[in-house]
């Protein structure tokens, strides 16, 4: 089974997931994503490929006319709460600070949203470090997924590049084969042509001389004749 790490794939709780993720990136740091020889640290965050990238990934989104248009965010401002907390986690019915997690719904929520239907009965918890650290277990286990399947991808891959370069080489021993094979057989047919070519000639000779005595004597029969 193929593991993708995406921010997607947390609870709908970004301050503490967030919190979990910078705290995770300032012990480890982020690889990037992508594919590369070694491993290479990651730079930025591309919200359309939903993945971790390096600078030299950058470059390449820059220069590619079908990456240009892709949202990249610097690591700080993926992993770090941008402005201020209140204005980014403002409850869009009550205008409140979402201060509560209601566990039913998966979704942040505000006081006032918990006094009321549906979220009165459900189970509610306060955004705080708990919830963080609970993120940050999952996101550990997950970026160990990660680098156990990168390391699996990464043998098969270096086992499918050496079957190609194993099949490429046979195919050039067999080509080549094929070619000493034709020369060999080129030497063979042209001698045979030429010794056929010169055993007629000889033929032609004997016959041509066979027959001029032949031409010769009727002449001096004839003349005789005459």
């Amino acid at each position: 089974e193929v593991f993708s790490l995406s921010l997607k794939d947390f609870p709908n709780h970004p301050f503490a997931l967030r919190r979990a993720l910078n705290n995770q990136y300032r012990k480890e740091g982020v690889i990037c994503q992508e594919e590369h020889e070694k491993e290479r640290p990651a730079v930025s965050f591309c919200s359309n490929c939903d993945t971790f990238i390096c600078q030299e990934c950058v470059d390449h989104h820059k220069t590619r006319t079908f990456l240009k248009k892709h949202e990249i965010k610097p690591l700080k401002g993926v992993f770090e709460q941008g402005g201020k907390k209140e204005d980014f986690f403002k409850c869009p019915k009550h205008k409140e600070n979402c201060k509560l997690y209601c566990h039913t719904c998966k979704e942040m929520i505000c006081t006032v949203c918990r006094s009321m239907q549906p979220h009165h009965s459900h189970k509610v918890s306060y955004i705080d470090d708990k919830l963080g650290e609970s993120n940050k277990t999952t996101l550990t286990q997950c970026l160990s997924s990660v680098r156990t399947q990168r390391k699996a991808i990464r043998s098969a891959l270096q086992e499918v590049q050496d079957s190609k370069a194993s099949l490429k080489q046979q195919s050039t021993n067999a080509l080549e084969e094929i070619a000493r094979m034709k020369e060999h057989l080129f030497s063979i047919v042209t001698a045979r042509c030429d010794g056929l070519a010169a055993e007629v000639r000889e033929a032609e000779d004997k016959g041509r001389r066979e027959l001029e005595v032949q031409e010769r004597t009727l002449k001096i029969n004839l003349k005789k004749l005459d």
